[in-house]
């Protein structure tokens, strides 16, 4: 089993009480990814290469069920995903040394196998699921806050409000894909952890990898339906594609939502193109895809996951502005604030890579209303290392007739000519007044 530093989770919780009573603390995982993340079940000799949104809740509570894990009950009951993530189970390769590991996916012991799907209905799905049906979920928000922070421009976006799917499509098709969430990074990389799989079934015909599971364990295998959201077919869709300019508060009060509506033709021909060769996988699969061997990663879509991240779109997502939330002003209107930019990802960030990139400090009224003109500070362009910050010291200024109807400010972190990141905690200003030397 593994050891190391301890994975956080929040002991308070009530399924992490229930959990820790019986199983240890899972441990941060020398495995790279995707490797980490395979379900092996050693009693039935059987590795799973999980993909989301591909049935894999379903096939890892399988995969669970076959074990003769200890406590599998309670990593059912308190939920599979979490409890393997963050406990020392036996369900994940996660949990074994490095010599198992390795013994298990180069060797011919274990039937490895996957499941992939129709790589545009896989993002339709992700979208009407997470950003839609259940973005409020707290589960759900460490997985679409980034993008939607990135689409809105906004570091606290309205996540009731939502976002678009055109706009989640074209966030994606902006992004390096090995960098995105699970929830919607290419399946074949996914595949690239084991050299060989001994078959990539398709979720259209579920009916094959329960069988040859059957067989396999002399069991009678049944997979049960997990996250159930918008129907995949539809009785009359006559115009297909006819919701993906329609934000998720306005979708709450529409009826008989399918996948089709958001199936506009130049949005599937742009994933088609971004997700290619996942599509060649899911076609093979449906024809029943056997011995099946990587390619390696193309170097067009593969990246290079130490690089740091550059430009506007990738850098926002992972930049947070920080203050002590008091400053003040002479009675000139002259001033200064201390601001940090923090890079909150475990990539550094690449500011030399922008044409343009400044802080933004507007002074606002009790009632919210812009004073004067904003002051504009350029940030010098550097490289900001992971998890590392860069301080700015900014000098303000507001007409000195103003200053008395000033309250707070705001900050903003502007790329080229749009406002990528704010930050909206205000901070308090203050009139700080010349006292005249006595004698």
């Amino acid at each position: 089993m593994s050891v190391g530093n301890r994975l956080h989770v929040d002991p308070d919780e009530p399924w992490v009480r229930a959990v820790s009573a019986l199983l240890e603390p899972g441990s941060v995982s020398s495995l790279p990814w995707p490797l980490k993340a395979l379900f092996v079940c050693q009693k039935e000799k059987l590795l799973y290469a999980p993909i989301t949104k591909c049935a894999c809740t379903s096939i890892k509570q399988l995969m669970v069920e076959l074990s003769d894990i200890e406590h599998k009950e309670l990593v059912l009951e308190q939920g599979v995903h979490r409890v393997t993530d963050a406990f020392i189970t036996g369900a994940k390769l996660k949990d074994y040394d490095a010599d198992t590991v390795q013994a298990i996916i180069e060797g011919d012991e274990y039937y490895k196998f996957a499941v992939v799907r129709d790589p545009v209905r896989r993002i339709v799905s992700a979208y009407t699921e997470m950003f839609f049906l259940n973005r409020l979920n707290e589960g759900n928000l460490v997985h679409i806050l980034g993008p939607v922070r990135d689409i809105t421009r906004r570091s606290e976006p309205d996540l009731h409000a939502g976002v678009t799917f055109r706009s989640f499509v074209e966030y994606l098709t902006e992004s390096e894909p090995s960098r995105l969430d699970p929830h919607w990074v290419p399946q074949h990389l996914v595949l690239r952890g084991v050299n060989r799989y001994d078959a990539v079934f398709s979720m259209d015909n579920l009916s094959d990898l329960v069988s040859k599971l059957s067989e396999i364990t002399g069991k009678d295998i049944q997979l049960s339906r997990q996250n159930i959201g918008v129907s995949n077919v539809a009785a009359d869709v006559k115009q297909p594609g006819r919701l993906v300019d329609v934000v998720p508060c306005e979708l709450d009060s529409i009826n008989d939502i399918s996948a089709e509506d958001f199936m506009a033709p130049d949005l599937v021909a742009a994933l088609e193109r971004y997700y290619q060769e996942d599509a060649v996988i899911y076609r093979d699969a449906q024809s029943g895809l056997e011995d099946y061997a990587h390619s390696v990663v193309l170097p067009s879509i593969a990246g290079d996951t130490d690089a740091p991240l550059r430009g506007a779109n990738q850098i926002a997502r992972f930049v947070n502005l920080y203050s002590k939330g008091f400053f003040a002003l002479d009675e000139d209107g002259n001033g200064s604030i201390s601001v940090s930019v923090v890079n909150t990802s475990a990539y550094a960030l690449d500011f030399t890579t922008l044409s343009a990139c400044a802080i933004i400090v507007e002074f606002k009224d009790i009632e919210g209303s812009v004073l004067g003109p904003p002051v504009t500070h350029a940030l010098a362009p550097e490289i900001i290392r992971a998890h590392g910050m860069q301080m700015a010291n900014v000098d303000l200024f507001l007409e000195p007739a103003l200053i008395k109807q000033a309250s707070t400010a705001t900050l903003s972190l502007r790329f080229h000519r749009e406002f990528y990141v704010e930050d909206i905690v205000p901070l308090h200003v203050a009139l700080a007044t010349r006292v005249e030397p006595s004698g």
